[in-house]
Formats: C-alpha cells, structure tokens, sequence
C-alpha cells in the first residue's frame, strides 16, 4: 500500500512560526522516520502559517511525503511529535481507517483534493478542519471529535483523532495528485520504503495519558 501523508501543524502569531516535526513512527510496519535525518519541516502551501513535514531531499518544499509499506492496504496509526519554540512537545496520534475494498486499491491519502469524490462520511465536511493537523492552542478543531490533553500553561500537549480514508487507485490518484499539487508533489524518488519487523517491538513510548496536566 502506498500512502499519502501530509503531517500539517497550524502556526499561530501569539507562539510564533517556529515549528519542527521531530519525528513520524508507523509501529504495524516499523516505520520510524526523523528530523534532519529523513525529514524536514517547510511551508509550501499559500498559507504560511502552514507547517508541512515532507522528505528531507531537495530544496523544494513538498506537500507530504510518500511511504510504500510493501503490504496489502489495512487501517494503521501514525504519530507524530512536533517541537514549538523548541520548547513546547506535542504528540499526534492519528488513527486511518480505510473505507473500500482493499484488494483492489493501491493508494490512502490524507489530502482530500486527490480523492475522485468524497464518501458519505465527508460529504458535508471542509478539508480544512477535518483533515488530521495540530496547532499550539487547544481549541477544538470544527467538524472532528479528538482526545486530547492540556498543559498547566493552557497549550496543547497531545491530541488522538480518527480520520477515515478512501483506498484509490493509484493511477487515477497520481493524476489528480499533480493536478492539486503541481511542482509541489512529492518525488517517487522520494518514496520511503517501509523496514520488516515494528519500530518498537509493539511498544508505545509515548501512551496517551487524557485528561489534563
């Protein structure tokens, strides 16, 4: 299964612009990605409080990076931990579960312009507040339910979200995928091929505790 995803973090002007992903594990196919290692963290979309994590490769700041898993599609959980101020850490787990059927399909993305149509489960929904993102404050974002836990200073400190995703098919998908992104496209050169075994042997170091600190 070749997946799509687009690690997005909301700057704000009270805490400034200074964002990094610090790192991105996948632990059902032992993906464990890092900064300045494999990734980086830029801002290609017009919006530039925008932070996008993306393929440390290349200059040009990409939408996303691409992960091949080398296995048959089924729903899986990424977290991310990003630094604010290179202070301030915050974990996001993001729950995918895959709607369609899986052996027919090839490709999930977190980017709901490459989707052909929209499932009834998005079908009233605005890709802005429904795809998987953070930001520094704990406001709940509209049209999504999270768990999440607040600091002693009012900021976020973690956030767990469901994001439900089509499978699609691959060439289809990477005409659509040009078409939204252009010259912002994630390279095939680029993509990252998943390890065998789990990251961290079934382990999470980073459980999430609820309720507030």
């Amino acid at each position: 299964m070749l997946i799509h995803l687009v690690p997005r973090f909301l700057s704000c002007p009270v805490f400034g612009p200074h964002v990094q992903l610090i790192d991105l594990r996948i632990d059902s196919v032992g993906l464990l990605l890092r900064d300045r290692v494999d990734l980086a963290t830029r801002r290609p979309m017009p919006n530039k409080r925008m932070a996008i994590g993306c393929s440390k490769r290349g200059r040009l700041a990409r939408v996303g990076l691409l992960i091949d898993t080398l296995r048959p599609a089924k729903p899986f959980t990424v977290v991310y931990r990003w630094a604010v101020a290179a202070e301030q850490l915050i974990v996001h787990r993001v729950h995918y579960e895959l709607l369609g059927a899986p052996d027919a399909y090839q490709v999930v993305s977190d980017k709901m312009a490459t989707w052909p149509q929209r499932p009834i489960e998005h079908q009233d929904s605005i890709p802005t507040f429904v795809q998987p993102r953070l930001e520094a404050t704990c406001l709940v974002p509209r049209d999504k339910v999270v768990n999440q836990r607040v600091g002693s200073n009012g900021l976020l400190l973690e956030r767990e979200e469901l994001f439900q995703i089509p499978l699609l098919d691959r060439g289809d998908w990477f005409k659509r995928l040009n078409e939204s992104l252009g010259d912002r496209v994630p390279r095939l050169d680029d993509v990252v091929t998943c390890p065998l075994g789990t990251a961290s042997q079934g382990i999470d170091p980073y459980p999430f505790a609820g309720g507030e600190d």
